[in-house]
């Protein structure tokens, strides 16, 4: 009869923790996905004054090309 209890007590907190969590994920209005940071940028407030391409690793693979004509 007691393990009975400990089931039903553990199926009610979580039933309980899982409505509160719905809850408080339905009321997040302010987080939605943007794919750009449009919305963050100042208008002006950015120049970009010079260009350069730094290049930190390069890979170079060499392959000896045969001679033979088969």
């Amino acid at each position: 009869m007691e393990a009975t209890g400990i089931i039903i007590a553990v199926l009610a907190a979580f039933i309980s923790s899982l409505v509160i969590v719905a809850i408080m994920a339905l009321s997040l209005k302010t987080a939605r996905r943007n794919n750009s940071a449009v919305s963050y940028v100042v208008e002006d407030s950015f120049a970009v004054t010079a260009a350069r391409d730094q290049f930190l690793y390069t890979d170079r693979h060499e392959e000896k090309i045969s001679d033979d004509d088969d």
